[in-house]
């Protein structure tokens, strides 16, 4: 599927498309001190083993948007860039057997022709020379962002299952749970306690968190 997206430019920014890119990267400086990286690993709330590569502000919202509804998904390549180098900065990848993506449910996939966390996930598979899977099944749901906070937990019950051909795939295996965007970290406990209950551990990596989110971690 990356292929069908690849973008090729030339020396501009691929996230401003004005200035000209800092040398061995995608996008230019300014571009990047915007995107504020944060490479934290720890708890997120109640989630164990998070990997969040930048902090969520204006700046990371829309150019999200830009990759998730205006279907400029080069931007894949930038945001898959910020998430090897948190990984590799806190963990060691040898770790995990797969990289699989939070799905999306095929209503999702037929309006936006493809799963944000599927490229990214694609991507840092190809950087890391780690098998992809993608053995998770999301049924259709309301849509998270827009429900109240409280009603997303409710919403994602029982949505989110194993395709059962991939069990013996991964009974005992530690993965990495690719997502872009967290805010109550509902679907990210659904998916993970669905590879728990097939005896997969996972360790979560994330695009961006929001700020007025509680981080536990000693170092910040």
């Amino acid at each position: 599927m990356i292929n069908k997206y690849f973008f090729i430019g030339d020396d501009e920014c691929q996230i401003c498309k004005i200035n000209k890119r800092l040398r061995g990267k995608k996008i230019c400086n300014s571009c990047l001190k915007s995107l504020q990286i944060y490479n934290y690993y720890g708890k997120y709330e109640d989630l164990e083993e998070v990997l969040v590569a930048c902090y969520y502000n204006d700046f990371i919202k829309a150019v999200v948007a830009r990759y998730k509804f205006q279907k400029e998904t080069y931007l894949y390549n930038i945001f898959s860039d910020l998430m090897y180098d948190c990984l590799i900065q806190n963990i060691d990848p040898s770790l995990f057997t797969y990289i699989i993506p939070i799905p999306c449910s095929k209503k999702t996939l037929r309006e936006r022709g493809f799963n944000c966390a599927g490229l990214l996930a694609e991507a840092l598979a190809a950087k890391l020379n780690i098998p992809y899977l993608n053995p998770l099944i999301k049924d259709h749901t309301l849509e998270q962002n827009k429900i109240e906070l409280r009603e997303r937990t409710k919403n994602l019950k029982g949505k989110i299952r194993l395709n059962k051909s991939f069990s013996e795939d991964l009974r005992g295996k530690r993965v990495l749970l690719v997502d872009d965007i967290i805010t109550t970290g509902s679907t990210l406990k659904e998916a993970e306690k669905v590879l728990n209950e097939n005896s997969a551990s996972a360790i979560k990596i994330l695009l961006a968190s929001p700020s007025y989110h509680t981080i536990t971690n000693s170092e910040v």
